[in-house]
């Protein structure tokens, strides 16, 4: 069995039984997540922009949701608020 030059691990080290590199295929896998496309009537709280928006305009770390509708997004922040009070009190 072929060795590399750190003593005791072999050259086929991190490869899975089909030869691929599986820490390799781990790191990308996140990279190539099929993006999820908004349902007709998914809302949105920005929180970059603070207004509520319809389908996916903004990037996931900016927004809350999906929400059922308008006015549930308009108050996405009081139930932050509200769970946040509640947490603290714990």
């Amino acid at each position: 069995m072929p060795r590399t030059r750190r003593g005791d691990r072999t050259a086929d080290a991190g490869r899975g039984f089909d030869g691929t590199d599986r820490r390799r295929k781990e790191r990308t896998m996140a990279l190539f997540k099929k993006r999820t496309e908004p349902k007709a009537g998914d809302w949105y709280y920005c929180l970059q922009h603070k207004t509520v928006e319809e389908g996916l305009q903004c990037p996931a770390k900016n927004r809350f949701g999906p929400y059922a509708s308008r006015t549930e997004a308009e108050h996405a922040m009081d139930k932050v608020k509200e769970r946040n009070e509640e947490w603290d009190a714990e």
